[in-house]
């Protein structure tokens, strides 16, 4: 499994610094995500429909409130503040 990093410099290789930090951000929870997966009693009540894993993530600069789900596109807006 490549790492975070790996797959953000591969997709991103001329965005900004500050973009590639962000989207290393969100990578490592949805790699994180992953890693769960991995876990046999994890997998089996995913797919059973008993468990669903999220990772949230709070981008400050936006204020926004960001679901991430392996198993679906990649981030869902939850709420936007405004302060």
């Amino acid at each position: 499994m490549k790492s975070a990093r790996a797959e953000v410099m591969a997709e991103l290789p001329n965005a900004t610094l500050s973009e590639q930090e962000r989207a290393c951000e969100k990578r490592a929870i949805l790699v994180s995500l992953d890693n769960l997966m991995t876990f046999p009693w994890i997998r089996e009540r995913v797919e059973r429909g008993e468990l669903q894993l999220h990772g949230w993530y709070f981008d400050i600069k936006h204020g926004q409130l960001l679901r991430l789900r392996s198993n679906h596109p990649r981030i869902f807006p939850v709420c936007n503040y405004w302060f």
